[in-house]
């Protein structure tokens, strides 16, 4: 308890000097970020304002433009004496109202008023020359009402206007561009005439003098450097201390001013975004104080975390270990029902080689007489006679029968033969391709070609007939009825360049077919389980997906290449079984153990254990004692001592676990299992360390050997 209240102390201690530190570190970050932040947003205001004050630039600019070709395409109307002149006039007038408040025409017929009555200028207070026939006046009415003036100067020296509400245009296109709650925009001309300004009072005056006249005694010496730059016509943004004009007794304040002109031929007005300084701090503010308040609950989220694994830590050390224990067990149950598809396209094909191994023993018991019998016939009848002849016919038609039978049941009867045989290639081709040679129909000519010599691969001559079969049957599937080739080719590849496992050598096996061929997405999932292309009925899509396992467990690989409507072709490679790797297992037993091993072996299957006892022969250093059953190993095992002990899975009924289980072995005794399947049994087994590992059927000698190996190395993966 002591030590524990001592470990607990230590971990408050040091996790108490971690926050602290995190605390420190996350507060330097946040000043830093703070003042970045700062900057960037106050850099972001300021762009944003100029950029629009840039766009109400063109605004102004293309509506000077319009107004203007409108009234030089009206004065025209006039010039040309037309007759609706001053109806388009009135019209043009009513289309454009409020904005469009009067026109003015003025020639040797008639004059045109805006609207209703007539509107007299009582002063002018700007002039802006647009081009040489153009000009902008600001002017005011007896009626109080301000108004722009577009004056068109016509070639017969008389004028035409338009009289624009400066009330209309400033709330319609120019107030609703706000920045922040009480920024604003003001335009001004080349000689700093406050031409619009939220303040109306403000229109007509000079920005400095009037402002001067308006507000006496205030300072104006930073406006009057803004406003030197602006009517030299340039644009940019700049920080000053003004009078907030718009409000009650102008009150000082730190603003912040984006500007650019207005450009026409002969001059410019001067646009100008206003807002008060205070206004970005405040989003500045606003934002630290949602980053703080983030920063607080990532805090009390990480010291509740800590808090959380703390407690963990403490309280379910032993649930993680059982954690850990199931995620392993998870693993090996997918495993399993990854190969439960497997294990059942096993189970029917046991059941049809037992069938077909019945029927063929049945064939041979008719074939018997009937060769018999013919044999007699021919015995007793003269070589040059009819009845000679059809005895022999008879004769040689069951003889053939009988190499068709044999066939068929070396390649459907159950494949005791768990461990795997040195088979000559050639030898091996021959009698697989007798039984392609039956399959085929008339339509497909078969065609082979070997270019190997006496070279020996290790495998299960069974499977391996049943993947040449497999490969063949597909092939003749694909040429269907139609005229067809199926060539097969064997030949030695060595491999130069290491990407074969290592291996030096291969047996390539090709079996190409000039049938329909494949698409590139059927060519992709050749291979799986379950799939075809053939129709409900005509395949279970099991034959290639059983091939490349067989394939794969003699240490080989396979692929394919297709074309649609020019055939496949099968690539099938087998390592080569070389003198050398008989040498080296005596070697690599010796690097395993280093010294004499005794090994234990129990199987029921006399040809197992005389094809093992064979191979453990050929390695002086291990001295082999066989078993055939369960009782007799364990009255032996458990009187002397075995480095290693390998026993079959199931043995009348009873199970290899529950024998090691009942065992009582040195701690350096290697328990493994050859395995049919793997099932929860062994996988528990494995877990709980009653075995050391499993060997999947069929194995080899050096499929044990390798299996030690890896289980010295400590890296088994079962």
């Amino acid at each position: 308890m002591h030590t524990q209240k001592r470990t607990f102390n230590r971990i408050l201690i040091s996790m108490g000097i971690g926050l602290f530190i995190f605390m420190v570190a996350i507060t330097w970050f946040g000043l830093v970020l703070v003042k970045s932040y700062r900057e960037t947003i106050s850099s972001n205001q300021k762009e944003q304002m100029l950029m629009t004050v840039k766009s109400v630039c063109d605004s102004l600019h293309s509506l000077v433009d319009e107004f203007s070709a409108d009234l030089k395409a009206m004065s025209k109307f006039v010039d040309d004496n037309n007759e609706d002149a001053e109806k388009i006039w009135y019209n043009y007038l009513e289309a454009h109202s409020p904005v469009l408040c009067g026109v003015a025409v003025r020639n040797g017929d008639f004059m045109i008023s805006e609207g209703v009555g007539k509107e007299k200028i009582s002063e002018y207070y700007s002039c802006t020359r647009i081009n040489d026939e153009l000009n902008l006046y600001l002017a005011s009415c007896e009626s109080g009402r301000y108004v722009f003036i577009l004056k068109y100067e016509r070639k017969n020296r008389l004028t035409s206007s338009i009289m624009i509400d400066v009330a209309t245009l400033y709330e319609g296109s120019i107030a609703k561009f706000r920045f922040g709650k009480e920024g604003y925009i003001v335009v001004k001309d080349s000689k700093g005439i406050l031409l619009l300004h939220p303040e109306p009072k403000q229109w007509g005056i000079q920005v400095i003098d009037g402002r001067n006249k308006m507000y006496p005694g205030k300072d104006m010496n930073s406006l009057m450097k803004l406003i030197k730059n602006q009517l030299e016509g340039k644009s940019g943004i700049e920080e000053y201390t003004s009078y907030w004009w718009v409000q009650e007794g102008a009150p000082v304040s730190r603003k912040i001013s984006a500007y650019a002109p207005v450009r026409f031929s002969e001059d410019f007005l001067i646009v100008s975004a206003v807002i008060k300084a205070d206004e970005v701090d405040n989003i500045i503010s606003e934002g630290f104080l949602n980053m703080f308040l983030l920063f607080v609950f990532f805090t009390c989220t990480v010291l509740g975390m800590i808090g959380y694994m703390v407690y963990l830590y403490l309280q379910n050390r032993k649930t993680n270990e059982q954690v850990k224990y199931l995620e392993k067990m998870n693993e090996v149950l997918e495993q399993m029902h990854q190969s439960e598809e497997n294990i059942a396209h096993q189970q029917r094909l046991q059941i049809m080689g037992t069938m077909t191994g019945g029927i063929a023993h049945e064939f041979n018991n008719l074939l018997t007489p009937i060769m018999g019998y013919a044999e007699l016939l021919m015995m007793s009848a003269s070589e040059n006679s009819d009845e000679y002849d059809n005895a022999h016919e008879i004769y040689d038609a069951s003889s053939k029968a009988k190499d068709i039978i044999q066939q068929l049941s070396g390649m459907s009867r159950r494949n005791m033969e768990t461990t795997y045989k040195i088979l000559n290639v050639k030898e091996f081709l021959e009698k697989s391709l007798k039984m392609v040679k039956t399959v085929c129909p008339e339509n497909v000519h078969l065609d082979v070609k070997y270019n190997i010599g006496e070279e020996n691969i290790l495998g299960n001559r069974t499977q391996l007939n049943q993947v040449i079969l497999n490969v063949c049957v597909n092939a003749i599937h694909a040429i269907g009825r139609n005229p067809g080739n199926i060539f097969i080719a064997a030949s030695v590849e060595y491999n130069n360049h290491d990407r074969y496992n290592n291996m030096k050598a291969y047996i390539r096996i090709d079996i190409a077919d000039d049938g329909c061929g494949m698409s590139e997405a059927v060519l992709k999932r050749i291979f799986e389980p379950f799939f075809t292309t053939k129709q409900t009925g005509h395949g279970t899509g099991l034959g290639l997906s059983l091939t490349e396992q067989l394939v794969t467990s003699h240490r080989g690989f396979i692929n394919a290449e297709s074309q649609e409507g020019k055939g496949s072709v099968f690539h099938i490679y087998f390592p080569v079984f070389s003198e050398d790797e008989r040498k080296n297992l005596d070697v690599m037993q010796h690097e395993q153990a280093g010294t004499r091993m005794s090994f234990a072996l129990i199987d029921d299957n006399n040809k197992v254990l005389k094809q093992l006892e064979k191979s453990f022969k050929k390695i002086p250093s291990i001295d082999l004692v066989m078993f055939s059953d369960f009782e007799t190993a364990y009255e032996c095992i458990s009187e002397k001592y075995f480095d290693v002990i390998i026993a079959e899975q199931s043995i009348d009924g009873k199970s290899a676990v529950e024998f090691y289980s009942s065992l009582r072995t040195s701690v350096k005794t290697k328990k493994l299992i050859m395995a049919d399947v793997i099932n929860r049994e062994l996988a528990e087994a494995k877990q709980t360390n009653i075995v050391d590992g499993y060997i999947m059927k069929p194995v080899s000698i050096i499929d044990i050997v390798n299996k030690l190996k890896d289980l010295q190395k400590g890296n088994v993966q079962s």
